[in-house]
């Protein structure tokens, strides 16, 4: 049996988050490299917000950690679906 055959289908709530970030599962499309793909997305967006910080404190100093907190909660929050093991999705 190959090892396409052997993933279930995408749940639907998993395929509309994945359809969120622009990743469309097709038939046979492995969860385990998707979210691998999914988290390399999540991992770009965190250090792009670390990288505008520390930018953003060169040029003005120390700045207060609330706007950052909150968008970096807002991050997570997008990528939810990291939180589920890929062979729950």
């Amino acid at each position: 049996m190959s090892e396409a055959s052997d993933h279930r289908p995408f749940k639907k709530e998993v395929i509309r988050a994945l359809l969120d970030h622009g990743i469309r599962p097709v038939a046979g499309s492995n969860p385990v490299q998707i979210r691998s793909h999914l988290n390399d997305l999540y991992t770009f967006q965190l250090r792009d917000l670390k990288l505008m910080r520390r930018e953003a404190e060169r040029i003005l100093g120390p700045q207060p950690l609330e706007d950052y907190r909150r968008r970096v909660q807002a991050l997570q929050d997008r990528y939810r679906l990291l939180s589920l093991p890929a062979d729950r999705w």
